[in-house]
């Protein structure tokens, strides 16, 4: 099985994008694998305190799953009904 893998940046054209890879995906018989890269944003950095015993990849790693889930989200809200049977991840 082929993979192809998407980039989403959450722009105005990320629902374009995702769609145009359903349909590539689908077209291929492919599994699609749907990445967002963390971005690193100085004003949530700088508002956080490590709680004592916690070091800073548990706060990462908080931050990842929030991604996670914003991410799952998107897809689901712009997988039209066709392409609900393309195997898909989701990376961040």
């Amino acid at each position: 099985m082929q993979t192809l893998l998407v980039g989403i940046n959450y722009s105005d054209q990320s629902p374009l994008v995702l769609r145009y890879a359903f349909r590539v995906a689908q077209y291929l018989e492919a599994k699609l694998i749907v990445s967002y890269c963390l971005e690193y944003d100085i004003r949530k950095v700088n508002n956080i305190s490590v709680p004592p015993g916690e070091d800073w990849r548990s706060v990462y790693e908080a931050f990842r799953l929030e991604e996670v889930q914003r991410l799952e989200a998107f897809v689901k809200e712009h997988q039209a009904k066709q392409f609900h049977t393309i195997s898909t991840e989701i990376e961040v």
